[in-house]
């Protein structure tokens, strides 16, 4: 199935694999991304005993992609949930996250991103955790 609005395409999956994102006039470093998600994870609210950190890093990528898809550069993530839903279990691998728990640590990735975006990209720092 695919969703051009979310970009639950193949592309979606294929940039899962890249360690840049072009997001207009800002390059998004993938990998810098995934490690302070790897630094803060306990720390966010929705961390959980239950699920361990690599349960939750193909929904931060997935978030980060899903963002910098040019339709969703201006949209809130509460407008994409439902789409953003319907690919998760294509692209989830092996986590074993239901959606209802894997969105808050995309929703998380989307607005630190979309943070950055509007903030003329000049620190990400605390923005995902202002966003949940």
């Amino acid at each position: 199935m695919k969703h051009d609005s979310v970009g639950l395409d193949a592309d979606v999956i294929a940039r899962q694999e890249s360690t840049t994102v072009a997001d207009g006039g800002h390059d998004i470093d993938i990998e810098k991304e995934m490690t302070h998600w790897r630094e803060t994870h306990a720390t966010m609210r929705y961390a959980s005993t239950r699920y361990l950190l690599p349960e939750f890093e193909p929904a931060y990528r997935y978030g980060l992609d899903a963002f910098t898809r040019e339709a969703n550069k201006s949209r809130p993530f509460a407008s994409a949930a439902d789409e953003l839903s319907g690919g998760w279990d294509a692209i989830k691998g092996e986590s074993r996250l239901a959606w209802r728990h894997a969105k808050h640590a995309a929703e998380a990735a989307w607005r630190r991103v979309q943070y950055a975006m509007h903030n003329d990209g000049t620190t990400l720092e605390g923005a995902g955790e202002r966003a949940c």
